[in-house]
């Protein structure tokens, strides 16, 4: 990580994980754990943390990578990472593709940014939009239990508006197939037709695999 976490900021993760041709036992419960100072960790043993970013579904892929992503609310100070399984072999779900009883995992691309002020949701309003699938590959369809609803943006981690489009109907679909992977929030405000008052605001944060 480039720099110490500051204390109640919130930070968007993002990694990447792609089981081994040759080791290919895939688990469950892949996770990110945050602290404070550097940590010597034995092979022979298990982390013994709780992880704050945990991924409960077994990863099999061995041709493609996984996403993994969270939300992680810091205490301050974090400036290490480490990822892996935190769990014994007893709560650990497996799927031998080979024969084999070994798991190792490829990662990639790992990125832990501040996203404070970025993506927080209206949670009286959250109801009264459904976004599936999500996550999702190229196209996600946002639908709206009132026909009030003016724009829909697209917001990056950083809180760049990257794609805006007008909405007039109760559903909307967004193309992001020139989009890179990664956490991004979807940002939809009314117009105050119907008697809502102008300018209510939902975000909700969507994940392109």
């Amino acid at each position: 990580m480039d720099s110490i976490l500051k204390p109640q900021h919130k930070y968007c993760v993002n990694f990447y994980v792609s089981l081994a041709d040759v080791y290919a036992l895939g688990t469950n419960n892949i996770g990110m754990y945050f602290l404070n100072t550097h940590t010597y960790i034995s092979t022979t043993n298990r982390l013994n943390f709780i992880p704050q970013i945990l991924y409960s579904t077994i990863v099999s892929d061995t041709a493609n990578w996984t996403l993994i992503s969270g939300m992680y609310i810091a205490t301050g100070g974090e400036q290490y990472i480490i990822i892996g399984n935190f769990n014994t072999n007893a709560t650990t779900d497996t799927l031998p593709l080979n024969g084999s009883n070994i798991s190792y995992y490829y990662i990639d691309d790992v990125s832990v940014m501040d996203c404070t002020g970025v993506g927080v949701e209206d949670v009286t309003a959250a109801n009264e939009i459904n976004i599936y699938p999500n996550p999702f590959s190229s196209q996600t369809t946002i639908t709206f239990s009132e026909d009030e609803w003016h724009s829909i943006k697209i917001v990056n981690v950083l809180g760049c508006e990257i794609l805006k489009q007008v909405q007039n109907d109760k559903s909307a679909t967004i193309d992001m197939s020139g989009y890179a992977k990664g956490i991004y929030f979807v940002q939809v405000q009314t117009d105050g037709s119907t008697g809502s008052p102008q300018g209510k605001i939902i975000r909700k944060k969507i994940i392109k695999q």
